[in-house]
């Protein structure tokens, strides 16, 4: 890519017309120029055009770096030479004149337009700290002091941090308050995460644990020791940060806690030892208070280097490291789509785990359903990889195994429990000799649900479902696509709100009053040495369908609680194709559902 300035000359030239006519100094740095970087270092005076400067700033030296993509993003402006209590990276000392989102640089603002805009805004309300001002300020944002650590980001720790963030200050620079359990895999390859699984407070007592399942994806622990600090850590460098706190320890004649435990490391060869986290105050949100969070981490490792003679020679180094802490609470999870908390006390029956339902099982724990009950009969094969959700590395297990593998691991504040077993079959052959009573299969995965949810597209076990749920007075959802997927339908049934059911859309759907969706009449296929029917199409068109019901799933289960809006519609019919069986965006019907005079459930007729 070549040189922006050299590229958009005009450009160029107009940002150096406009500093001189707005009498500000500035050079050109050379060097970086000739390595394709546009670097300016400038002089504002009391002479400058610009508006309301603090005089107690000037005469105020800023430097300026261009990127490379200007004038898409925003150019960064760093005061070396001033410390703002806010708007100011407090390492790197750019200045935050807009928020971070590309959205407030506009490609035709100059440099000094954006100086003149903002810069003294910037200084004015940088010097603020008044909290009840900051949160009066709906332009403020939180401004996290542990945003400006270099940590390696590849190495996080997963934690929980509930219970240690509501001890309070104990009013030393630095106090012990307890110690965790870090869980990761045997001889794991750096950088790698790891996770909280067990938390002790400074007396050794447990005071919380990870649940079983997320226990049961780490092979060994690392105890170490956790700090609640009156600051943050002062240094911004690891080993001089881990320096002052066993510094201050000592003026206490404290020791630091040593558990003496490593991470053996197969890559680079070498071991991680003297963990220890550190909890200090920041900004949470604007003008207001709470925790913030760091690991420290050392370390050893042998780095081959290549000898005169061609050989390879291993050296000691060490390194220090921060990492950051992912905060993995359930109200952490839930702090992006507030709306889905009630979901944590649900539990959702998921029958049926192809290539609709298995997307909106893995879509329910996402969005932190508490518990999933799964219920399949078939195995994942190779060949159904391209609209499967999941690829290789499950081929040949059982849907509901493969399921609950990979949500157990990624998503394990749901509790999964599910079987293999296929409604409606005779539970013997002809000849066999029946020795027990046979196990009810389907109970455990009902008993407990919030709602039904059937993706099997096979109408005789949607009609069954339905009645299970009719029994068992629980909201019902069914969805299916049509040979092709050139349309599709979503449906809900909701005791003591929705008029119909499903025999009557059946019904409605026979007599046109409410339209089938378009179906490919070439869709159906059968692949080789498979006995079953299946379809062609996609799963980015069958995705639609399948996001439509869980949309519909969790807002009948949350919109009571405040949550997940419930959509009006009883009934959605989807065409992705028009009259002339061209592809068209998703296009929606929607439908209530209404008593059917045929239904023998609702209307005169008796089944």
């Amino acid at each position: 890519m070549n040189n922006w300035f050299d590229e958009n000359k005009e450009r160029y030239d107009k940002e150096i017309a406009a500093l001189e006519a707005a009498k500000i100094s500035y050079q050109v740095d050379e060097n970086a120029k000739k390595y394709g970087v546009l670097r300016l270092n400038l002089t504002i005076t009391a002479e400058s055009i610009l508006l309301d400067i603090p005089d107690k700033f000037l005469p105020l030296e800023l430097t300026v770096v261009f990127p490379d993509i200007y004038p898409y993003s925003r150019p960064q402006v760093y005061a070396l030479n001033i410390a703002l209590a806010r708007h100011q990276n407090l390492t790197g000392k750019n200045l935050c004149l807009l928020p971070r989102q590309t959205s407030y640089w506009l490609p035709e603002t100059l440099l000094v337009t954006l100086l003149n805009e903002q810069l003294w805004k910037v200084l004015t309300e940088g010097e603020q700290t008044s909290s009840d001002i900051l949160k009066d300020n709906p332009e403020e944002q939180a401004e996290p002091v542990s945003e400006y650590y270099q940590t390696v980001n590849t190495a996080p720790i997963l934690f929980d941090t509930t219970a240690y963030d509501a001890i309070p200050a104990t009013g030393h620079s630095a106090s012990l308050i307890g110690s965790v359990d870090l869980g990761y895999k045997t001889r794991p390859v750096w950088p790698f995460h790891m996770f909280a699984l067990r938390q002790f407070d400074e007396h050794g007592n447990r005071i919380a644990d990870a649940k079983d399942n997320i226990k049961g994806l780490y092979d060994e622990t690392v105890r170490v020791p956790i700090y609640k600090l009156d600051k943050y850590p002062p240094s911004f460098d690891a080993g001089k940060d881990l320096a002052w706190l066993k510094s201050e320890l000592e003026k206490r004649n404290e020791r630091f806690k040593e558990y003496r435990q490593e991470v053996k490391l197969s890559k680079p060869e070498g071991i991680l030892k003297e963990i220890v986290g550190l909890t200090f105050p920041e900004e949470i949100r604007p003008g207001e208070i709470g925790q913030g969070w760091l690991f420290i981490s050392t370390l050893d490792f042998l780095k081959p280097v290549r000898k005169k003679d061609g050989g390879i020679k291993k050296v000691k180094e060490k390194h220090l490291y921060y990492s950051k802490v992912n905060h993995i609470s359930r109200n952490d999870l839930s702090f992006r789509a507030p709306s889905l908390s009630p979901l944590a006390d649900k539990n959702i029956a998921v029958i049926g785990l192809g290539a609709l339902g298995a997307p909106s099982a893995i879509e329910f724990a996402r969005n932190g359903i508490g518990r999933l009950g799964l219920l399949d009969i078939d195995t994942v094969d190779a060949g159904t990889f391209i609209r499967w959700p999941l690829g290789l590395k499950y081929a040949g297990q059982f849907k509901t195994d493969a399921l609950k593998n990979f949500l157990s691991e990624n998503y394990p504040n749901t509790d999964i429990v599910s079987d293999v077993y296929r409604i409606g079959a005779a539970a013997i052959a002809a000849e066999d000799v029946i020795t027990e009573i046979q196990k009810d299969k389907l109970s455990p995965i009902l008993d407990k649900a919030s709602l039904i949810y059937d993706a099997t597209a096979e109408i005789g076990i949607s009609h069954f479902l339905f009645n299970e749920a009719k029994k068992r007075n629980l909201p019902f959802v069914s969805i299916y696509a049509t040979p092709g997927v050139w349309g599709g339908v979503v449906l809900k049934v909701v005791p003591s709100q929705t008029e119909g059911c499903w025999m009557c859309l059946r019904y409605a759907l026979e007599d046109g009053s409410i339209p089938d969706p378009p179906a490919n009449p070439d869709g159906n296929i059968q692949a080789a040495g498979c006995g079953d029917i299946s379809f062609v199409g996609t799963s980015f068109e069958l995705q639609n369908i399948a996001l439509a019901g869980v949309r519909m799933a969790i807002g009948i289960l949350t919109a009571l609680e405040g949550g997940y809006t419930d959509l009006k519609a009883d009934v959605g019919v989807l065409s992705l194709v028009d009259k002339d069986y061209q592809s068209i965006l998703p296009q929606w019907a929607e439908y209530q559902l209404k008593k059917h005079p045929n239904c023998p459930y609702c209307g005169t007729k008796n089944i």
